[in-house]
């Protein structure tokens, strides 16, 4: 019962950090917009100068509220990583968002910077050429809001190890996708010149030299420039403030690179040798009847999990399941609910029209397979979120969040935070990036099993819910396995009293629970103390959030 009192409490947290996380993807999405409608003049036979001068004031408006954001969410992340949290689907493609956005960002105020060339032997202020002048504080200013958002951003997220390693992963893989990601390396190659920030520093301190007789010229557009220039904080700061050199790679990055690299060959080696060896087919394979009732039950974005006893592979994985993977949906399924015609489903059609309808990870990456196919099987089991088809928005996502982990490589790490490569439990987990999943901490990486990602239906206020289960014997005989015994296959047991409580079915999971203790040593030999583990089995109550 005290659980259960916390319940509302743990909730509101919960939903505390879900609305927290869609409210910096709307601003970041507000920014980005907000940037693409900056228009830069470029007709020299107008007044360019000053249509350019209110883009650098909208660009430093922008820059604001880009850094304000940055900063709430980096201390959100930073304090999650320290804590020794792991971060959702959700918050690794906000930080996904993050890049994003910093790069269009910059690559505007870059844009129009570049308009007006400014030399190191050029002077800000000329006299008897207003214009001039004009165009070097829309340059110098351009250039000093690049500087600060990308120091900013350093001293936010890429100064921390973890954040670091995290973005990094992300840049790598969508630097192939979009290659004016690639533009990244180049910034931070030019923050980091000494040359350019003592050029920065020196035409700062000119425009200040110079402020008097600039605005005694008593032009609108110019004086309007001063204001503006003196209102960045970056103004004055980089005049006295020593900025250390970014750097996007650390020795520890190195060996953690290394270690990785290494793990993931010895998984490998293992993965792939054991892999292949199988016994006989799936009972479920070729199921006539199996496979009509599969297609007639399942809906887009069900996670599908099933079992193969007679894999090499089951006798490694710990747990009950042994893969894991998200059904896509039929063109008709996916025609009744307007996702067809995305640009997602499009380059996916033909396979899907070829009953290819499930997205799965396996050794060789990830891919798009037939039911038929994925039914080599002894045992399937679906989990579903309820009303998830109702909710537009949200399903579009989870689509997008799927597919974006085709044509990857077979993540042997097993590492929830890397995007490069993917695991098959990982697939729903970043698909489902708005849910919570259970997760463990292993050789110093959060990874995700499939018993732990069809485990959630088990917790009190989980966001899935379990479907169904089948199984099929030698004689090809199938049966359903209901929720009471596939939680037995979990851990988990009924608690009658809760459940009664409750109106609907609650579980409890089993857990094995030690502490150390010190006792006397009464032999005549050994140390005065020894230090005794004792271990009993206990059945807690899992609360989804808590």
């Amino acid at each position: 019962m005290k659980n259960l009192k916390l319940l509302p409490f743990f909730i509101c947290i919960l939903l505390s950090f879900s609305t927290l996380a869609k409210s910096v993807n709307f601003k970041l999405l507000n920014i980005i917009d907000r940037t693409g409608e900056i228009n830069i003049e470029r007709n020299a036979h107008k007044d360019h100068t000053r249509a350019n001068t209110e883009n650098i004031v909208n660009l430093i408006k922008i820059g604001k509220d880009f850094k304000q954001i940055s900063k709430q969410y980096s201390l959100q992340i930073v304090n999650k990583l320290n804590n020794g949290e792991v971060l959702t689907g959700a918050e690794i493609a906000t930080l996904d968002l993050f890049m994003k956005t910093l790069l269009i960002v910059t690559d505007k105020n870059m844009e129009l910077g570049k308009l007006y060339y400014l030399s190191l032997e050029e002077k800000m202020y000329y006299p008897n050429n207003t214009q001039r002048t004009k165009e070097n504080m829309i340059w110098l200013t351009g250039y000093l809001n690049v500087f600060d958002l990308f120091t900013s951003a350093y001293d936010h997220y890429f100064s921390e190890g973890k954040v670091r390693r995290i973005l990094k992963d992300i840049y790598r893989v969508r630097a192939k996708e979009v290659p004016s990601l690639k533009k990244l390396k180049a910034s931070v190659k030019l923050i980091n010149d000494k040359k350019f920030k003592e050029f920065l520093k020196s035409k700062t301190l000119e425009v200040y030299a110079n402020r008097i007789p600039m605005l005694q010229e008593m032009d609108v557009t110019l004086t309007r420039q001063i204001a503006q220039f003196e209102m960045l904080p970056i103004s004055t700061e980089i005049q006295k403030r020593s900025y250390p050199r970014m750097k996007l790679w650390s020795f520890w990055d190195s060996i953690v690179r290394v270690f990785n690299n290494f793990t993931n060959f010895v998984s490998g080696v293992f993965g792939n040798i054991v892999g292949s060896v199988r016994w006989r087919h799936g009972y479920l394979y070729d199921h006539y009847w199996a496979h009509n009732y599969m297609m007639e039950n399942l809906k887009p974005l069900d996670i599908i999990a099933e079992k193969t006893p007679f894999a090499l592979t089951d006798l490694f994985i710990p747990g009950h399941f042994g893969h894991i993977a998200v059904y896509l949906g039929t063109e008709e399924q996916l025609r009744e609910i307007g996702m067809w015609s995305h640009p997602k489903i499009i380059p996916l059609q033909s396979e899907i029209r070829k009953g290819n309808t499930i997205l799965e990870s396996i050794r060789p990456g990830s891919r798009m397979v037939s039911l038929r196919e994925f039914m080599e099987i002894d045992e399937i089991t679906i989990v579903r979120q309820p009303n998830l088809l109702k909710n537009r928005d949200l399903y579009e996502k989870v689509f997008i969040g799927a597919i974006d982990q085709l044509d990857k490589k077979y993540d042997f790490n097993f590492d929830v935070h890397t995007l490069e490569k993917v695991v098959c439990s990982e697939v729903p987990y970043h698909a489902f990036g708005h849910i919570k999943w259970p997760t463990s901490y292993v050789f110093g990486r959060y990874t995700i099993s499939p018993d732990e990602v069809i485990s959630l239906a088990y917790y009190d206020n989980s966001p899935v819910k379990f479907e169904m289960a089948v199984i099929a014997n030698k004689a090809k005989k199938v049966r359903h396995i209901s929720l009471e015994e596939m939680g037995k296959n979990l851990s988990f047991r009924k608690n009658s009293k809760r459940s009664k409580q409750l109106g609907k079915a609650s579980f409890d999971k089993k857990q094995k629970k030690c502490k150390t203790y010190r006792r006397k040593n009464h032999q005549d030999h050994g140390p005065e103390w020894k230090y005794v583990k004792s271990c009993k089995t206990v059945y807690q109550q899992m609360v989804y959030g808590q």
